[in-house]
């Protein structure tokens, strides 16, 4: 699969490949939040200056979307049954 983005930005490779669902909790003006879900993760890339993770679902899609505590952002996951959460060294 041919990656659409510079790779040389990202230096972390993680496999999310044990992920039911990612979702991405971000706040928004007025106090709410967005709700961002990525169904069936497969791989994240973490940005070299740690601010970004490009994740590839399960279709080839890349989604690009900020680390934990950048922008606010909040990271929650499902693990497949059988797998061991991903080790969060955020």
């Amino acid at each position: 699969m041919a990656f659409p983005l510079q790779m040389e930005t990202f230096i972390t490779q993680l496999s999310l490949s044990g992920e039911t669902y990612r979702e991405i909790v971000m706040p928004t003006s007025g106090g709410t939040v967005t709700v961002y879900r990525i169904d069936t993760p497969q791989v994240g890339y973490i940005s070299t200056d740690g601010t970004n993770m490009a994740i590839v679902d399960g279709n080839g899609l890349v989604h690009d979307v900020p680390m934990p505590g950048y922008e606010g952002a909040v990271h929650r996951w499902e693990v497949t049954s059988g797998s061991t959460p991903v080790p969060s060294n955020f």
